[in-house]
C-alpha cells in the first residue's frame, strides 16, 4: 500500500476521487455553458458600462490555484515531507477550489440569472451575451477565497511550529494569500463584470466550502463524534411529521 493512503482505504479513495471527477465533469461539460434556468433575474443589478477588461483572467486562476495546491503537497510538514496528511489536504484543496467552488457557483448563477453590471452594453455590442446573465455570485472570488482559506488552514496547522520565529513569516504569507484573493475580487468589480454583492457572497461561499472540506479531510468531525460528543444535528421523523434541530 502507498504510504499516502495510511489511515484510509483504497476503496474509499477510489469512490471519493470518482465522485470528484464526476462533479468536475458535470461542471465543465454542462453547467459552465448552460443557459440560466429562470426567465427573469431573481436579483437586481445596478448597470455600468462595458469595459472589455479582464484584469485577472480565468486562465490566470487556472494556473495560480493549482500551483498553490502543489505547494501544499510539497512544503515540509512538521513530521516529514510528502506524508499522508499532505496528500489528503492536497486532494481536499483540489476538491474545494477546482470541483466544489465552481460547481456550487454555477448552480447559483443558473438559478438566479442575475445580470452583470455591463449587461446592457453587452447586448448593444453583442459581446458574450450568454454570460451576461450569470453574475451571482462571482466564481473568481469564490475560487480565490477558497484557495486562500484552505492554504491558510493548512499553513497554520501543519507547516512548521507556532513559535514567534515561524509566525514572523506565516503572518505575512497569510496576508499575501488573502491580499491576492481580495485583489481578484476587487478586479471583478473594477472591470464591471460583478458588483460588490457578487464578490462578497462569492468570497464567503468559497471560504465556507474550504472550511467544510478541510474538516472532512482532517477527519475533524469523525474524531469528534468518536470521542463520544453528541451530534449537533438531530433529526426525528414521525408518522404525522418531524423536525430538524441544530444545537449551537
Amino acid at each position: 500500500d502507498s504510504p499516502f493512503l495510511e489511515g484510509t482505504s483504497i476503496q474509499r479513495e477510489a469512490v471519493e476521487l470518482s465522485l470528484s471527477a464526476g462533479l468536475f465533469a458535470t461542471h465543465l461539460l454542462y453547467l459552465d455553458g448552460a443557459d440560466p434556468w429562470v426567465d427573469r433575474p431573481l436579483l437586481d443589478t445596478h448597470y455600468r458600462s462595458f469595459t472589455g477588461r479582464e484584469t485577472v483572467s480565468g486562465q490566470t486562476l487556472m494556473i495560480a490555484v493549482p500551483l498553490l495546491g502543489v505547494s501544499i503537497f510539497l512544503l515540509p510538514h512538521r513530521q516529514c515531507r510528502l506524508n499522508p496528511m499532505a496528500y489528503r489536504h492536497a486532494k481536499g484543496f483540489a476538491e474545494a477550489t477546482v470541483v466544489l467552488a465552481p460547481l456550487v457557483t454555477d448552480l447559483a448563477k443558473l438559478t438566479t440569472a442575475k445580470r452583470r453590471p455591463d449587461y446592457l452594453d453587452r447586448i448593444a455590442l453583442n459581446r458574450d451575451i450568454r454570460y451576461g446573465s450569470k453574475s451571482f455570485w462571482s466564481k473568481h472570488s469564490a475560487v480565490s477565497f477558497a484557495a486562500a482559506t484552505y492554504a491558510n488552514l493548512y499553513l497554520y496547522e501543519y507547516i512548521a511550529n507556532h513559535t514567534r520565529e515561524h509566525l514572523a513569516w506565516k503572518i505575512p504569507v497569510s496576508m499575501m494569500l488573502y491580499g491576492g484573493a481580495c485583489y481578484v475580487a476587487w478586479s471583478r468589480v473594477h472591470d464591471h463584470v460583478h458588483d460588490v454583492l457578487d464578490v462578497t457572497v462569492g468570497a464567503a461561499m468559497g471560504s465556507v466550502i474550504s472550511l467544510l472540506i478541510y474538516g472532512i479531510q482532517d477527519n475533524r468531525w469523525g474524531a469528534y463524534y468518536a470521542a463520544g460528543h453528541p451530534s449537533p444535528i438531530k433529526l426525528d421523523i414521525y408518522p404525522n411529521g418531524g423536525y430538524v434541530a441544530y444545537t449551537f
